[in-house]
């Protein structure tokens, strides 16, 4: 029993550090971004399409890549 336990609490430690890795690298993917000036063409934002308040495309959940 004692290692069952042991085991569960093994995966969620791993299971937590998925999520914090995965986090980590998409704070690190924004700030490349920003840092070589490319933030709107990655999310796909048109300065004519803010201008005339029409966006030409149906909006999408990002995915990773």
């Amino acid at each position: 029993m004692a290692l069952v336990i042991q085991s569960q609490k093994d995966l969620a430690q791993y299971q937590s550090a998925e999520v914090q890795a995965t986090a980590n690298y998409t704070h690190a993917r924004i700030a490349f971004d920003q840092a070589v000036g490319r933030t709107l063409d990655v999310n796909h934002v048109s300065f004519e399409e803010a201008l005339s308040g029409k966006v030409a495309r149906q909006s999408v959940i990002p995915r990773e890549s």
